[in-house]
This record gives structure tokens, sequence and C-alpha cells, in this order.
């Protein structure tokens, strides 16, 4: 009977926790190191082709990643990463139907003695608006996590 109990527990979990993980997913890991990476190289192509297409319309995200841009300084040589729990989201009938995360990437050093914090609001999955799919906010921050900058958000209608 325990056995059994146990089974179909772990069957339900199994089945209700499709968008909703407390592991740091790989993808979340390869989005900030690569958001990371636009900021050390200063590639404002490869940032802006990371947001959402709610973001690019509705934000002057060019201006806003060179702002940004000019006031990271240097190329990091150590951070962390925080996933935040991970994925969270929601369901419609048992489809998965709004799958995001807010990481952090904290504790970046940078070879100029600076320390930043950067932190971002992305999008896996948004049924009811394909629009906001991908990195809708980044926010830069130094080390008293001060809010320095701020690239897109999630102002639009």
């Amino acid at each position: 009977m325990k056995k059994s109990f146990c089974l179909i527990f772990i069957l339900i979990a199994t089945l209700f926790s499709g968008c909703v993980t407390k592991k740091e997913p790989s993808s979340i890991k390869v989005q900030s190191e690569e958001i990371l990476r636009c900021f050390d190289e200063k590639d404002s192509e490869g940032l802006k082709s990371m947001f959402c297409q709610n973001s690019i319309d509705y934000y002057d995200i060019d201006s806003e990643i060179q702002n940004a841009f000019d006031l990271y300084e240097g190329q990091s040589v150590s951070y962390k990463i925080y996933s935040n729990g991970g994925w969270s989201g929601g369901y419609d009938n048992g489809i998965c139907v709004d799958k995001h995360s807010t990481p952090e990437i904290r504790n970046i050093k940078t070879n100029c003695g600076k320390k930043y914090t950067i932190g971002f609001c992305t999008y896996e999955i948004y049924e009811s608006d394909a629009g906001r799919v991908g990195i809708g906010v980044i926010g830069l921050q130094d080390e008293e996590g001060n809010e320095i900058a701020v690239i897109g958000g999630y102002g639009w209608k």
C-alpha cells in the first residue's frame, strides 16, 4: 500500500512540475552568461537580440543599452548566477501558458576593480502574447545596490 501511494505521489508531482522548477535550469545559466558576455564585449546587437519584441518596440533599447555599457567599466573576472528559484509560471487546462524567471548575476567583479549586479526578467513561454517571449528588462546595479541603468521594461499596453 505504501509503495503504491509513493508511486502515485511521484507520478502526480512529476506531472505538475513542468513550469515550476527549483533547480537552476541550464537555459538561465546560458542566458546569464550571454548577457555578461555582451556587457564585457560591449556587444549591443547581441544583447538587443535577447530582448522580447514588446520591449524593442516600446523602449529605446539601443540608447538604453549604450547608457548601461557606458556605466559598466571593464570586463568580468568573477560572478555568481542566482536563479531566484528557477522558472515560475502558470497553467491553463494542464498546459503551461506562462514560464518566466528573474535571475540575477551577482558579485560581478571587473578587471577595473568595479562591482556590479545585473538582474533581468525573461519569459520562455507567454501564450497570450508572443511579444513577451525573451528578456523584458535588465537592471544594472552598482556595488551599493543602487540601480544605475535600466534597459527595457514592462510598461507597454
